[in-house]
């Protein structure tokens, strides 16, 4: 079993808000997704997203990694929920710690930055594509 790369939607939208953990694979976006390394499973990782010979490239992490840095750089925490139909949807709550943080119920930014998303009333067929539009739509509100 093999973990998914995010997009190169998602990629971009990573850099700029700070994504800077080293990867194996990189986007760019006259070539597509490369991996500068002739095994995939090496370890020898790059930073595509702070290095100056970088420059016009991207890295791509897993969702699995993109996520844990939203939790862990962050203090965002997306979960992906499965309902009865076998569809999947996602939900994402920024958690400032020691704050008061109260959410409107229509996922939006509220006064105090804190703000729950969630992809009601979309449904997605499979886990990653839910994780996949949680991860995008929570980097465009950080």
């Amino acid at each position: 079993m093999k973990e998914k790369l995010i997009t190169f939607e998602t990629a971009k939208l990573a850099k700029e808000k700070g994504f800077d953990i080293p990867t194996a694979w990189h986007y760019h976006p006259r070539y597509g997704l490369h991996t500068a390394f002739w095994d995939e499973d090496s370890n020898d990782n790059s930073n595509h997203n702070s290095n100056e010979w970088a420059d016009g490239y991207y890295s791509a992490p897993t969702q699995s990694l993109l996520q844990k840095w939203l939790r862990e750089k962050r203090n965002i925490f997306l979960t992906i929920r499965c309902d009865c139909d076998g569809k999947f949807d996602y939900h994402g709550y920024d958690v400032k710690f020691g704050e008061t943080c109260f959410v409107k119920p229509e996922y939006q930014v509220d006064e105090n930055e804190c703000f729950e998303i969630g992809s009601f009333p979309y449904r997605f067929n499979t886990y990653e594509a839910a994780l996949e539009a949680g991860l995008l739509e929570t980097l465009k509100l950080t």
